[in-house]
């Protein structure tokens, strides 16, 4: 018993991190296709690409907008490669909702397309085909993982702590 592999966490599987997934956040994507899009009724497209802060990773995707009605309708079209690295062209629709700020402005949001709550960001996972929020693909973030890891300097001060005792 307590020999090398005898716990079965040597085959788990740790969380999809949120750094190793291609992020669209709704106030990149709002300065990117011009918020004036916002202030009265239009219809239109744009291509636009962008690098996600976290992964680095370079995404690209044409969006088709609606803000005639009462909201603002995305529709993402993009190509997303699944695990087997198969192309496959992905359109999503994305609902954007304003709420109100304390100094008499709007804040938007995403809706997210598969749990319809209210998101700042959402995430594409490796092999993965849609965008949803975070808590639907079950990510989790670097930090949380490595918390409970000992640091290279605690490591280092355990061993020489060990040497000194022999």
């Amino acid at each position: 018993m307590g020999g090398i592999n005898s716990t079965r966490w040597a085959n788990h599987h740790k969380k999809t991190r949120v750094e190793d997934c291609v992020g669209l956040e709704v106030n990149g994507l709002l300065d990117a296709l011009g918020r004036k899009m916002l202030t009265r009724p239009r219809k239109g497209g744009r291509s636009i690409a962008w690098t996600d802060e976290y992964s680095g990773l370079t995404a690209g995707a044409y969006v088709e907008y609606d803000s005639s009605g009462a909201f603002t309708l995305l529709c993402l079209m993009y190509r997303a490669y699944g695990w087997d690295g198969t192309p496959n062209d992905v359109v999503v629709k994305v609902e954007l909702t304003p709420t109100e700020t304390n100094f008499n402005g709007l804040r938007y949001w995403f809706a997210c397309p598969s749990c319809q709550s209210r998101v700042g960001k959402l995430y594409l996972p490796p092999g993965k085909l849609y965008f949803a929020c975070r808590h639907c693909h079950d990510l989790t973030y670097r930090s949380a993982q490595t918390a409970h890891e000992p640091s290279v300097e605690e490591r280092l001060q355990k061993l020489e702590q060990r040497v000194a005792k022999l």
